[in-house]
């Protein structure tokens, strides 16, 4: 009997070691069946969860904090070009404001322009007409100083020689008073 029970023995051991293989055998498949297999590394993710909806979220958040995974790449590449685009429209508004504002200035320069050629307008005119009352000022001035002339030559009977000296003198004291109150 003792080589019955020795066959049995080894029959029973041998078949434990058979079950051992199968169980790894399913336990391997298991994983491969419940786990997400990240294509890139090649880890398999989420194969203690007997749920395959929890299984890919797990394997979802594996390729999010896997730094080098080209969607974990391309995320990051997502927010500089956010980043960029927040920059850009930042400025752009900068831009259209400087534009509203320079555009404001020129219509208020054009305004001002307007206005001071009107007024050049007027004052033209106005520099017109002192010009020509000046110049009749003169014009008459000289009449008073010939008619003044005639009248010494006629009440003192000075002769035009000496009106003319005269006249020399006034204009040499005109010419000293006036310099003379110009440098003070």
């Amino acid at each position: 009997m003792t080589v019955i029970a020795n066959a049995l023995y080894a029959e029973i051991d041998r078949l434990r070691a058979r079950v051992g293989e199968q169980q790894t055998e399913i336990e391997r498949l298991c994983e491969l069946l419940w786990g997400s297999r990240c294509v890139f590394c090649g880890e398999v993710v989420g194969k203690e969860k007997k749920n395959q909806d929890i299984a890919d979220e797990v394997l979802r958040n594996h390729v999010e904090a896997h730094p080098k995974h080209p969607l974990s790449v391309a995320r990051a590449r997502i927010k500089e070009l956010e980043h960029s685009k927040a920059i850009l429209q930042n400025l752009l508004y900068r831009e259209r404001e400087e534009k509203r504002a320079i555009e404001d200035a020129m219509t208020d320069l054009q305004a001002a322009y307007n206005r001071l050629q009107k007024t050049q307008g007027h004052t033209l005119h106005d520099w017109a007409t002192l010009n020509d009352q000046t110049m009749s000022l003169r014009a008459r001035g000289k009449e008073l100083e010939d008619e003044r002339d005639a009248d010494r030559r006629r009440e003192y009977g000075y002769s035009q020689q000496t009106v003319d000296a005269l006249t020399a003198d006034r204009d040499e004291w005109k010419r000293i008073a006036l310099e003379g109150w110009w440098y003070e």
